[in-house]
């Protein structure tokens, strides 16, 4: 029911500071009406938490350093070749390496893109990250064998670490937006297990449901600026 243009700005592998880059460089020039902003799971991943080297390393001398990252690569390879069945019980009581530290510094961020945002003539709208994460006695199998690509890929983190982040993340999203008066899509728990690919990633059904939940939001802000 509007005529709008929309423009699919989001990158893979982006975290917070990449979203701010690409609305100064990119972005702020088109001149939006409406600046939709949804990040943080990527902030997480590398942020927050230690993940193991994933690729192949390129040779290094095996001087203390290059012990220590040869013994990781390994120990990641080991990892990703277990069975399942091992790693979901190996999870249950990883250490969880996440580096709270970070979190104010992902919501300071956040104000800095819906200030500049607010700057250049847009409303920003925030939007809470979607999961279906849980306390790890709530997890069903299934929902604990979509989330195996990360299992094996952060070895540091539990179900509970996982599900702990994700949290406060989607706290700071609520409080920014309500110290900022920012207009806020509530996504998380909105959408159910079987629209996610892995742990944060929703397949074309799971998209379609967000898309309209970000739709509801956004309509009476462009009906209000359309008058």
């Amino acid at each position: 029911d509007l005529d709008v243009d929309v423009v699919n700005c989001g990158l893979p592998r982006s975290n917070s500071m990449d979203v701010f880059d690409v609305y100064v460089t990119k972005v702020q020039q088109l001149k939006p009406d409406v600046v939709v902003v949804i990040v943080g799971w990527n902030d997480i991943s590398y942020q927050f938490t230690s993940p193991v080297e994933i690729s192949d390393p390129k040779p290094i001398p095996l001087d203390a350093f290059g012990t220590v990252q040869l013994a990781r690569l390994i120990w990641h390879k080991v990892q990703v070749r277990d069975s399942d069945e091992r790693v979901l019980v190996a999870r249950e009581h990883a250490p969880d390496h996440i580096r709270w530290q970070y979190l104010p510094v992902y919501g300071q961020v956040l104000r800095s893109i819906a200030t500049m945002v607010r700057a250049r003539g847009s409303t920003p709208v925030f939007v809470t990250l979607p999961y279906f994460l849980k306390e790890a006695d709530k997890l069903t199998r299934e929902e604990k064998l979509r989330m195996m690509p990360h299992l094996k890929s952060w070895p540091g983190m539990s179900y509970e670490g996982w599900w702990k982040a994700i949290v406060k993340v989607d706290e700071m999203i609520r409080t920014v937006a309500a110290q900022m008066d920012v207009p806020l899509v509530e996504a998380d728990h909105a959408i159910e297990s079987k629209y996610f690919t892995d742990i944060c990633h929703l397949n074309d059904e799971g998209n379609a449901i967000l898309a309209k939940l970000i739709a509801a939001r956004v309509r009476p802000i462009i009906k209000g600026i359309a008058k």
